[in-house]
């Protein structure tokens, strides 16, 4: 008899909750009796007690295989991707910003060729029914590079109006620049629109310094107004989402940000959601300052504030045990960390190609397939890609997050010269992962979270 090797751990106060999401099943426990139980102390409970474990999984026999377990289990995920698809559409790589942290990597021209064509959307549109056709489009995103440019109006429109045809929701992701421009247009679709992903960095003055226009001007302002036209022109709140990045720059400025959304009244009616950039093959130095641990500590100072912000340090160490600890839901197992892993994930770029998410797009490796200017389907990619799942994941079998991460973001985490080993076939997909900061979700995270439902208690 032996303890589950996938378990998952909470502090909360005084006692723990530890959570078996291959059982679905979970249980708190006094710090005696979880010491007891991971060093093996069987004694320590009784025999209703021990059967109880076993029942939950918790505890299992020496011989238990938990990768077959899993494999066993993930068996109706499989059958049920395979039903769907996503779709994203890369309008142009060109961008009217110069963010700093920007993971596309490369300087974009304002104008030129990295853009789509009207015929390129129709051909990828045709794409899909031809290369999924019994399948269930759950959704389709339209982002960039800045898809929001004015000169790629006609572009969304084509999008827009092939979506509404099919009755599908569309999610835009735009540095709301040109949400004025665009705010007719936005309108005429809004049944169909589920959200735009909107960033404001900080106040004013850092948000501009962040995220300036090419030349150096600041584009808080603008990017306001164009929210405040999409308001006024009857476009609902609740589908726009405030999106923040923070970094060592701007995480001080944010309570000061929270507060100028609360007196424009956006606050509590709008998604706002904070995340922490990462490399993407950005740089090789490893940035400094524990970042999370920053950030989650405004919100001990201010728990009311997280009952409209989702925080997540983009590994999912913030994000699982608020699911758990608030939610009261375990987080389902996964063969693989994202759909942009599956074959079923469809992302349509300039260039012609059809990849399974932006990150394998930029970086022009291993594409599914290719769209315009004739269709073509790449097995062998198919496959390569595939193979990144937990059962080909070996450095990560006896890692307890397993289930839940899946290794994470293979991109997220790499080095330029990572990066560049990689798209040279020097390092494998099997090599490259993202983890879950461990002890971020076991403590202070959980403790977060612990504290703002007792606080919703009182």
């Amino acid at each position: 008899m032996r303890v589950n090797k996938y378990l998952l751990k909470f502090k909360l106060g005084e006692t723990w909750l530890i959570v078996n999401p291959l059982h679905e099943t979970a249980i708190k426990l006094d710090e005696e009796a979880l010491t007891a139980l991971f060093e093996g102390k069987y004694q320590s409970f009784s025999k209703d007690e021990i059967d109880a474990l076993k029942s939950m999984g918790i505890l299992v026999e020496e011989t238990f295989d938990e990768l077959s377990f899993l494999r066993k289990k993930l068996i109706k995920e499989e059958e049920h991707l395979e039903k769907l698809v996503k779709a994203a559409f890369i309008v142009t790589w060109a961008c009217n910003f110069d963010c700093k942290y920007c993971f596309e990597k490369k300087i974009k021209p304002l104008f030129g060729s990295d853009s789509m064509s009207v015929e390129q959307i129709k051909e990828a549109f045709a794409f899909i029914n031809w290369y999924a056709p019994d399948c269930k489009i759950t959704g389709i995103e339209i982002t960039g590079g800045e898809p929001l440019l004015i000169q790629n109006y006609n572009l969304i429109s084509e999008i827009l109006e092939n979506a509404a045809k099919n009755n599908t929701n569309v999610a835009i992701t735009t540095n709301g620049y040109n949400l004025d421009y665009y705010s007719s247009l936005l309108c005429k679709y809004a049944e169909i629109i589920t959200g735009v992903r909107v960033t404001l960095d900080g106040p004013k003055e850092v948000h501009d310094k962040r995220r300036p226009l090419y030349g150096g001007h600041g584009t808080f302002d603008k990017i306001v107004k164009g929210i405040e036209t999409l308001l006024a022109n009857g476009f609902d709140k609740r589908k726009i989402f405030i999106i923040v990045k923070v970094d060592e720059e701007n995480v001080n400025a944010l309570p000061e940000l929270i507060r100028f959304l609360i007196g424009k009244g956006w606050f509590g009616n709008m998604t706002i959601g904070i995340g922490v950039p990462h490399s993407y093959g950005n740089w090789d130095s490893e940035k400094k300052g524990n970042i999370p641990e920053k950030l989650l500590s405004i919100f001990f100072e201010n728990l009311e504030w997280l009952m409209n912000i989702e925080v997540d340090d983009e590994r999912k160490s913030i994000v699982i045990p608020r699911r758990v600890i608030v939610d009261k839901i375990i987080p389902p197992v996964k063969a693989i960390a994202c759909s942009g892993l599956h074959s079923r994930s469809l992302t349509f770029a300039p260039d012609g190609y059809v990849y399974t998410c932006m990150e394998f797009a930029q970086n022009k490796l291993l594409p599914l397939g290719k769209y315009y200017p004739e269709k073509q389907i790449f097995e062998k990619n198919i496959t390569e890609i595939k193979k990144r799942n937990i059962f080909n994941l070996e450095m990560c079998h006896d890692c307890n997050l397993l289930p839940v991460c899946a290794g994470g973001c293979p991109f997220r985490d790499l080095s330029k010269t990572q990066l560049k080993d990689l798209k040279e076939g020097n390092l494998s997909l099997l090599e490259c992962r993202s983890c879950i900061d461990a002890k971020l979700m076991t403590y202070l995270a959980s403790d977060l979270f612990f504290k703002l439902v007792m606080s919703s208690k009182q």
